[in-house]
């Protein structure tokens, strides 16, 4: 071969090196895209109880780009079952964030005739699916759940109770139940580690799990209000405000407790804190928060946001309050600095919305109802979670499905990977050959 055909040749193969290393990463991710297939397969079957062999099943899958909190660590995907059969049709919505379930919505096309509502059966309805999904989830911490709703369901009604490290919430609606088990510890007002699931008129609504997303780092809370208090306005008096604020303005005199809006305790991860705690943004540690108001306006700022980590006194997040009122316009709220509305809780039906992050409020203010955690609502101690109803399209309805225990327990149908690059990678491979091959014989033929 003479150097021109090696020339050639090398070429050719350091063209194919690159492709099979940029190739090198793609069944990584179709395998674990294949894996979440698998897990929705055994949700539909195993845990809501679908026999796909009696519809025609199709399944789509949308990978949602941006992770949860846009955390690249923790991706999220979207699932959609779509079973028809000549007697009905059903859609079952799957988000997945890091490979856990994240929310599971479920609608039957046309009409649904619907039994009056009965708090026994919504409570029946409930604790079947726990059995189940304990099962699939494998942490006990489901068993748990469905023994404080045996315990402390009682004959309806809306109510909020404390059992171990749950804080267990109903709420009673004229044609919805809503069950909450969210962690607790002593006096935290808020977290975002928790379940809830949604029955309707007697079947089964939707499923909200952040429970497998957050791990607990810290129960500890070593420092009092009073001392975080303290930390909290040194923290402010040595942050570099953006519009520079008085000397006079941080003084004793004009910044004390009194400037102290409102406070809570929560746990809280790492997600956009100054000062992260853990290598794992979505650990969670005890935190108090703080509503600080200046003695007066700078422009659109006010105040600020600050964030102590109750278990080691330091600051976890200084974040100026800016409003887009002036102080002059006669509707902004009186200089006690009202809350700011938080944004709701929803399982989300469609790709578009599935995010579970809310807006964030730039104000000094604690909803009543939940807490801003880096972006997103978080359920309060004892409050009313807006779980919605989700969207749907024409007559759909959210349904309760067949008996679990009759289930066909399989897969089902995985839905296909998309392939057209081994398809290249080897016809290109088969090209390389054959012209190396064809070089060779050319030079022997004619020397």
């Amino acid at each position: 071969m003479d150097s021109r055909s090696k020339k050639w040749c090398s070429i050719f193969f350091f063209i194919i090196l690159i492709v099979g290393m940029v190739y090198a990463s793609v069944p990584n991710a179709k395998a674990e895209d294949a894996i979440l297939y698998q897990k929705a397969a055994v949700l539909t079957t195993v845990v809501l109880g679908f026999d796909t062999a009696k519809y025609a099943v199709n399944i789509e899958g949308q990978d949602m780009l941006d992770g949860y909190f846009s955390l690249p660590q923790y991706p999220q995907y979207h699932i959609t079952y779509t079973l028809k059969s000549d007697e009905d049709s059903f859609r079952l919505y799957y988000t997945f964030a890091n490979g856990t379930l994240q929310m599971i919505s479920i609608y039957k096309d046309g009409f649904v005739e619907k039994e009056p509502k009965s708090y026994v059966n919504d409570v029946f309805v409930a604790k079947s699916f726990l059995a189940k999904y304990q099962n699939y989830v494998g942490d006990s911490s489901y068993d748990q759940m469905s023994s404080i709703l045996s315990a402390e369901a009682g004959v309806g009604g809306n109510f909020t109770v404390i059992s171990g490290d749950m804080l267990f919430e109903v709420l009673d609606g004229d044609d919805s139940t809503y069950f909450s088990w969210i962690y607790t510890d002593t006096n935290v007002e808020s977290c975002p580690k928790w379940v809830t699931i949604g029955v309707k008129n007697g079947i089964l609504n939707s499923v909200v799990d952040y429970w497998q997303l957050y791990s607990v780092g810290s129960t500890s809370v070593n420092f009092s209000k009073d001392e975080a208090i303290d930390i909290a306005l040194e923290a402010a008096r040595n942050h570099v405000w953006s519009l520079g604020v008085d000397v006079s303005s941080l003084s004793v005199e004009n910044f004390n407790v009194s400037n102290v809006c409102w406070s809570f305790l929560a746990f809280m991860g790492s997600v956009g804190a100054d000062n992260v705690r853990s290598e794992d943004p979505l650990e969670i540690y005890p935190v108090w928060q703080f509503g600080i108001a200046l003695d007066k306006w700078y422009g659109h700022m006010y105040g600020a946001e600050i964030g102590i980590w109750a278990d080691t006194g330091e600051v976890r997040l200084v974040h100026e309050a800016w409003s887009m009122m002036l102080p002059d316009d006669p509707n902004i709220p009186s200089s006690s600095v009202e809350p700011s509305p938080s944004p709701s809780v929803e399982p989300s039906p469609s790709p578009s919305s599935s995010s579970s992050s809310g807006s964030s409020s730039n104000s000094i203010g604690k909803s009543g109802s939940a807490s801003s955690v880096g972006g997103s609502s978080v359920p309060a101690v004892g409050v009313q979670l807006d779980v919605g109803d989700g969207q749907s399209d024409g007559d759909s309805e959210l349904v309760a499905i067949a008996d679990p225990e009759t289930a066909d327990i399989t897969h089902g149908d995985d839905a296909p990977l998309d392939i057209p690059l081994t398809i290249v990678a080897v016809v290109f491979g088969a090209i390389v050959v054959v012209v190396c091959v064809y070089l060779v014989l050319r030079k022997r033929s004619h020397p």
